[in-house]
């Protein structure tokens, strides 16, 4: 009994990482080929492919972003969002491809068209963001060159649920003790809810929220997003700790 209660609460513990989309690999394939294009050098290839009007824009975008891509092939390619419209004339994707460099990432945006009945994309536009591997240093989950605020949340965060586990345990183990597995819920509850930006170490604050447990680590799939990290105040397990509720029985 005490066993599974244990690894209950470390199976609440453990933090999930949100799951690589899936676009359409044909659209993953036309990025991939696009931003080839750019890399090696193959402006017109690249225009060719946009519509008359929108030709003058991507010459411009192409002279400011040929510059930041390195001429070697990318270490690993990740898509990191997509999102399709679909209507009566085909579809629209958008999607955004990661490439991962010795020295930088880069994503990559693409807006496609495949007509009805087509099994070919077309290009509407595309865009790119480029920074360093220092420069995203910050979005890793690293104490170092965090601020005192910082490394004081992720103290609070990080014995949460510690204290949780030895109130749970303390329940478990306390002989006589009446009404134990609802004693063993209030071991997890927290009071507020806590959720840091790991990058900035921005705040978020929820006065009246009661969490269980309450200490998550959420990441997306991209270089270019912070890690979130999630605390609470350990009410229950204080309050256990402290003697103050679920004591031993008094003998009579």
């Amino acid at each position: 009994m005490r066993r599974t209660a244990v690894l209950i609460f470390l199976t609440l513990l453990l933090a999930a990482c949100q799951q690589p989309v899936k676009p359409d690999q044909t659209a993953v394939d036309a990025n991939k080929a696009l931003f080839d294009q750019i890399r090696t050098g193959q402006e017109q290839g690249v225009l060719a492919q946009m519509s008359p009007d929108a030709q003058a824009e991507g010459a411009a975008v192409l002279a400011k972003i040929k510059a930041v891509i390195p001429a070697t092939p990318p270490k690993s390619i990740t898509p990191v969002a997509a999102s399709v419209a679909a209507g009566p004339g085909g579809r629209i994707e958008v999607l955004v491809v990661e490439y991962d460099f010795a020295d930088r990432a880069i994503q990559f945006a693409t807006t496609l068209a495949q007509p009805k009945g087509a099994k070919d994309w077309k290009l509407g536009n595309f865009r790119l963001l480029e920074k360093t591997h220092k420069e995203l240093a910050p979005n890793t989950l690293s104490l170092a060159g965090r601020s005192p605020g910082q490394l004081a949340f992720f103290a609070l965060a990080f014995t949460s649920p510690i204290l949780m586990l030895a109130a749970l345990v303390k329940v478990l183990r306390t002989p006589g003790l009446q009404n134990r597995w609802l004693w063993a819920a209030f071991a997890l509850v927290g009071l507020f809810s806590f959720q840091m930006n790991w990058g900035n170490g921005l705040v978020l604050v929820n006065w009246m929220a009661l969490q269980i447990v309450g200490f998550w680590l959420v990441k997306g799939p991209s270089q270019f997003e912070p890690w979130m990290i999630s605390a609470t105040v350990p009410i229950g397990a204080l309050l256990i700790l402290g003697g103050l509720v679920a004591r031993k029985p008094k003998a009579a």
